[in-house]
């Protein structure tokens, strides 16, 4: 049966309560007040949930007759998804799961989503990622995990995504970032840790990111780490932080003190210190 009429016009999905409408190969379901998801023998490829209330509703059945490439289910105040919820979805390539209230990626969560290739997340409250949360996501190539409550990266948090190229974990609460945390992931082109609070990271953490291309910080030390990163933001200044942190160990063994934006001069004869009239440009 065509999904569209003689007009090419969307027209109203063959179902009981008519709440939808269909187009091409497309489901639009958004914004609808719906509580569970619509029931039909049609199998549209492209579903669109946005925007409903389907926290309570969700199971491992919910899915199972359908067959699609596209799935939409954002801003539904989902809190948690449910044991096998996707395993049946096979053919999926884009997962859209941002605006809910997540707060954990339970272990093998995705398991059955073999082929997704774009998994958003973005504007939850995830605070931990467990070491097999992303098990089975073996095609995925874009993970979107940005405004989060995630305050900690641990080892193997990414384990299994073997194609993964962008990781976007900017806007968190990330205070660690410590070795081994990016293992495996040795397709990856972009990494975006930027707008966090980071304090520590370990000094062999982008190691084995061989194809690490773009990587977006809030410091330029950061970039210190990734030697082998070509495209690494923010661009350092006239004189970059670790470099620095190098003149200030220098300076201060002669007597000397070089801060951000003065040259300080120690006297030995006093407690005082003198302050050059000096003071270094930046662009």
């Amino acid at each position: 049966m065509t999904k569209w009429d003689e007009f090419h016009c969307a027209y109203k999905c063959p179902y009981p309560t008519d709440e939808c409408e269909c187009f091409g190969i497309s489901m639009n379901c958004t914004q609808r007040g719906l509580k569970k998801v619509p029931k039909t023998n049609e199998g549209s490829i492209q579903f669109h949930l946005s925007g409903n209330f389907l926290n309570y509703t969700l199971s491992a059945s919910t899915f199972n007759k359908y067959d699609l490439t596209i799935l939409d289910i954002s801003n539904n105040s989902l809190t948690r998804l449910p044991a096998d919820c996707f395993a049946a979805l096979w053919r999926l390539k884009s997962l859209n799961l941002a605006a809910n209230n997540l707060t954990e990626i339970e272990n093998e969560t995705f398991v059955g989503l073999s082929g997704l290739r774009s998994l958003d997340l973005k504007g939850n409250r995830i605070q931990k990622i467990l070491p097999y949360a992303f098990k089975g996501l073996s095609s995925l190539s874009t993970l979107d995990l940005s405004k989060q409550r995630l305050s900690f990266i641990s080892q193997n948090s990414f384990n299994g995504l073997r194609q993964i190229r962008v990781l976007n974990l900017s806007n968190n609460e990330i205070t660690n970032i410590e070795d081994g945390s990016f293992n495996g992931l040795k397709q990856l082109l972009t990494l975006d840790i930027s707008n966090n609070k980071l304090l520590t990271i370990g000094e062999n953490v982008f190691h084995g990111l061989m194809n690490l291309h773009t990587l977006y910080s809030d410091e330029y030390r950061f970039c210190c780490l990734a030697k082998n990163v070509p495209d690494c933001y923010p661009k350092p200044d006239e004189f970059s932080s670790h470099y620095l942190t190098f003149l200030n160990s220098v300076f201060t063994y002669h007597g000397w003190l070089i801060t951000r934006n003065t040259v300080y001069r120690f006297s030995p004869e006093r407690r005082s210190h003198d302050i050059l009239s000096s003071t270094l440009s930046y662009s």
